[in-house]
Formats: structure tokens, sequence, C-alpha cells
């Protein structure tokens, strides 16, 4: 019955074009007058504004709505940042409800809203191709054991398990829906990879300035003075029934601002993602892009390098270093030799140095051999929520004995959900190289961009045995939702296998 209704909906929103900017132009007002009153008022106002421009949203070329899907996806953080100045600390709750409802609501309405749009793609691509059926699968999975009561896990931290391990498959399907639609081809995956560097180059150039310039000019850390303080205590309030309450503890700002490298405590640049983890990730797979379609390659390798490297963060680091090797090896075969042994003596000082000075790196080791001890002991898993770093934070509170902790995708994946879980998630990723490398495109800049992205992928999942942000929405989440949309355009101007 929804399904049949979408079509009356959107014919009749874009027919009323008066309507439409008449109930625009009413949300506007009902924001600005409302926000005088009272804090529920600019909430409320804001919901209804963001209601009727998803409309708007729903209604527009699928080209332009991945455009907007991912710019919501960056910028989501910086957003609520600047809107947490408006919040009391008594209203950390309607902070996060309001903050959720924008962020991930948005992913799973998309989501469901494609599904209900293009029910007839998505059943066809299902039958037609095996990776889809193991995303499909693996994602399912991961709904039964964020129902099945297993152990005496919150709810909420078992959906913040869900979240953290499979929101990268709706983003995955988010673009093979988005991307089988006319207004995707070839040249839109060169104009998605376009805006997607432009973004990664203009959060480089803050996060340099943030590390660098803007203190000095500021008087204080740039977070401080757009808020960040009050931001994540509204977070830290909000959640309380999860972390067990939780303190800003260095110069204002929560630890994971700050890395004890080098034997020292060093900011480390979050730019306009606020998270500096999800902000390495980010940039290695701009790094990848920009090699492949920038104008400007030496120069924007140059920012975002640098802005990668002040992130301090080893699985962004690892991940580019991986798919550049891979890239060489690929290309250049002999001198690729050279570059990989050069590489990978970078990767193995790198590591030696951060073991030797960072505290936080057995954390990292000890969340992938926790998951395989978990795994012998239970190989169908002990249910979402029950290992991981947001995991530790919760035994910190509750003294829970089932729960294990570190920070490691696959090591809490086969904690969580077993043997199954972990094979279908190397399956997936296997399938997905593979499914790159049969894409047939018609410049060689593309067919370069199959090599990166295959590396990418490869670097991504040693970058998952040690960290547990790795394919988070705004981390290399965006890079499933990239490829799912490269795939579907091969598909229909059926340039594969």
């Amino acid at each position: 019955m929804l399904r049949a209704m979408l079509p009356f909906i959107e014919n009749f929103w874009k027919k009323n074009k008066s309507i439409n900017l008449f109930l625009e132009f009413l949300a506007i007002i009902i924001v600005v007058f409302t926000s005088v009153n009272s804090m529920n008022g600019i909430i409320m106002g804001l919901i209804i504004t963001i209601t009727i421009f998803s409309f708007q949203f729903l209604n527009t070329s699928y080209l332009n709505m991945t455009y907007v899907f991912v710019l919501v996806l960056l910028f989501i953080n910086f957003i609520f940042l600047v809107l947490s100045n408006s919040f009391s600390l008594n209203s950390a709750s309607t902070f996060k409800y309001f903050y959720v409802f924008c962020r991930d609501i948005l992913i799973y309405v998309l989501f469901f809203y494609l599904i209900l749009k293009r029910l007839d793609i998505f059943t066809g691509i299902l039958k037609r191709n095996l990776i889809d059926r193991i995303a499909f699968i693996f994602l399912l999975m991961g709904i039964v054991y964020l129902i099945l009561p297993i152990g005496h896990i919150d709810f909420n931290l078992k959906l913040g398990s869900f979240k953290q391990i499979f929101n990268f498959v709706f983003l995955f399907f988010i673009g093979r829906m988005l991307a089988f639609s006319e207004s995707f081809n070839e040249n839109s995956i060169k104009k998605l990879s376009r805006l997607i560097i432009s973004l990664g180059v203009i959060f480089s150039v803050y996060g340099i300035m943030e590390i660098f310039i803007l203190p000095y000019f500021l008087g204080m850390d740039p977070l401080l003075f757009f808020g960040g303080d009050k931001y994540l205590s509204l977070m830290f309030g909000a959640n309380s029934d999860i972390y067990g309450g939780g303190t800003i503890n260095i110069s204002g700002l929560t630890g994971n601002f700050y890395s004890p490298a080098f034997g020292m405590s060093i900011r480390r640049a979050s730019s306009l993602l606020i998270d500096p983890v999800a902000l390495s990730f980010f940039l290695s797979f701009v790094l990848v892009l920009n090699f492949c379609y920038s104008k400007t390659k030496v120069l924007n390798t140059i920012l975002i390098s640098s802005c990668l490297i002040l992130t301090l963060g080893k699985g962004g680091i690892l991940t580019s270093l991986v798919s550049i090797t891979f890239w060489a090896l690929v290309r250049f075969k002999k001198i690729g030799k050279l570059v990989a042994f050069l590489t990978f003596g970078i990767s193995a000082g790198l590591f030696t140095l951060f073991l030797r000075t960072d505290s936080s790196v057995m954390d990292h080791l000890n969340g992938l051999t926790n998951g395989v001890k978990d795994f012998i002991e239970y190989p169908l898993g002990k249910g979402l929520g029950s290992s991981g770093n947001l995991a530790t934070l919760v035994a910190g509170s509750n003294n829970n004995n089932l729960i294990s902790g570190g920070e490691s995708t696959v090591g809490s994946l086969l904690s969580q959900i077993g043997i199954l879980g972990g094979l279908l998630f190397i399956l997936l990723i296997v399938l997905l190289m593979l499914r790159i490398k049969a894409i047939k495109f018609t410049n060689d800049n593309q067919n370069q961009l199959k090599i990166f992205l295959s590396g990418l992928l490869m670097g991504g999942f040693s970058a998952s045995l040690f960290s547990e942000g790795v394919f988070q929405f705004n981390a290399l989440g965006l890079l499933f939702l990239f490829i799912a949309a490269m795939i579907s355009v091969s598909e229909k101007s059926k340039k594969f296998f």
C-alpha cells in the first residue's frame, strides 16, 4: 500500500509548485518565530523544515540526490556542533534524538524509500548478482542478532554496535539504487569524484589551519571557539545510560582529539568532520580519487597528505599506503616492487615507533586478540554490543563480565556475530575487489581508479583488524556507496563480466 502511494505523493508535489513553495516559506517562518520563544519551538520548526525539504530532495534527480546525501553525511557533525550552542545541558536527550533524526534516520529512510521506489531493480540485482545477495544476507544476519535477546546487553548499546558494523551495507545498497537511473553514467562518477575531492581539499585546508593557524588568531582551540565543549558535553549527557557518564578531560575536549604518540599528548586534526579517526579514513579515500580525477594533483596531494598525517590516524595512513602500494605493483611491476618494499619499510618503522610511544596501540592489538579468543569460545558469537571499544565503556560502569574490549572491527565482529558473520564480511570484501576489477571503463583515469579502489578495500580491511571506526558512514562508508554506484553504471552499460 505504501509503495502504491509513492507515485501519487510525488506527482502531487511536482505539479503543485505553489503549495510546495508556500510550505517551505511557512516552515522557515515557523523556525524564525518559534526560536524566539523556546528551544522546543526551534526543534519543531527545524524538523518541519527538514521534512518539507526532504520531499524536494526525494523528487530531484538521483545524481543530485547523491550529492545532497553525501554533503549531509559529511557536514552533519559540524552543523550540530554549531547548533549545540542553542541547547542547554538539561536538554541533552532532545539534542541526541534530533541528531539521530537527522543522521541515522536519513540513511534508513532513504534506503527503504529507494527499495519501495525501485523494488523491481532491487529484486533484479539480488537475483542476478552474488555480491548483492551476500551483502543482503549479511545485513539480515545483523538485524537478527539485533533482535535476538543474547546476553544482558542494553538495546541502545546493541543498536550502536549494529550501526558500527552494518551501516556501510545500507550505504552500498543506497549507491546501487541511486545509480540505476538515466541521470547516472560514467561522467556522473567523474562529477561525484570531483565533488568528494573538493570537499576533501576544503577539509584538509581547514584541518591544517585548525592545528597551526587558527589557535593563534582565535586565542583558543578552534573546536572550543565553535562550541565543541558544549557539543561533547551534550553528547555525553545524552548517552550517560550507555557510557555511564563521561568527562571532557584534555583542554576542554575528549581524549580522542589527542594522541599520546611520540611520548606526548598531541592535538589531532578533526576538521569539519569533528572526528580525527573518520577524517583519516575519509582522506585516504579522497587521496586516491585525487590521483585519478583532479586537475591539480600535486597541490591537492600535498594538502590532503599533510592533513592525513595531522590526524595521527594510524588506520587511515595504513589504508592509504596499502592502496598506493597495490597500485604501484599492478601498474609498474619492477618499480612497483621497489615502491612496495619501501612502503613496507616505512609502515614497519611507523608501527614500531607507535608501539614504543603510543599507549593506545596495545588496545588496538587487544581488540583483535580478544575477538579471536571470544570467537573460539563462542563460534556463533556473544551477541551485538558484547565486544569493542563502545562495549568497554559500558563494562567500566556496569561490570558486565560478558563484555570484552579493544578496538578492532574484525575482532568485535567475530566476537559478536561469530564465524558466519566473519566469513560473510570477508567474502563481501573479496567479491567487491573482483567486481571492481571486472568493470570496463572507456578512459585510462577511470581504469586506474579501479586499481586504487581495490587497494583501498584491501587497506581498509587491513585497518579494520586494528580499528573500530573504519567503515562508519563518514569514513570509508562512503567508499562503498561510491563503488556501488560504479557497479550499477557498469551494469547499465553492459560493460561487466
